[in-house]
């Protein structure tokens, strides 16, 4: 006959153990195979993530701002953008400097969120563009960049 197992056991012990060592075996699976390269065309492939073959183009994606309403969350905005940069010296310096560049987008995108945009309205991609390229114009010293969107969202 089967005989209940009290919780204090050390088969229940056991039990919890191997249950608990499965579940972290499970959750850790995904996390150490989102390290490893994806194979061509994965979405970590850089080339799978251009809009474009023009060597000029340099991707921006994924830069987002919340949008507070009444001290509150409202909403993000994401926008997808890339720089065209002709001149390879400039578009060298800029890749050197990536995170300086993606900072200002993201503060100049975050600006926009909170001063121009109204929550429940549709986001207004020429402010959006002509936010994001004086961002660029001051991080470069001038001109030469030209800031070229590809997806603007907003998620409420």
């Amino acid at each position: 006959m089967l005989r209940a197992m009290s919780i204090s056991s050390p088969r229940m012990s056991v039990l919890r153990a191997g249950a608990f060592a499965l579940v972290l075996a499970v959750a850790a699976s995904p996390a150490f195979a989102a390290g490893k390269p994806a194979a061509k065309g994965g979405v970590n492939d850089e080339a799978a993530r251009r809009i474009t073959v023009a060597e000029s183009y340099v991707p921006q994606f994924g830069l987002t701002a919340t949008v507070s309403a009444n001290y509150a969350r409202a909403g993000m905005i994401t926008v997808d953008a890339g720089l065209d940069v002709p001149d390879p010296a400039l578009r060298a310096k800029l890749q050197k400097m990536a995170p300086r560049v993606r900072d200002a987008l993201r503060s100049a995108l975050a600006e926009y969120a909170n001063t121009h945009y109204r929550p429940g309205a549709a986001p207004d991609p020429d402010t959006i563009a002509r936010m994001l390229q004086l961002a660029i114009n001051r991080e470069t010293g001038g001109a030469g960049a030209k800031v070229l969107l590809a997806n603007v969202m907003v998620q409420r």
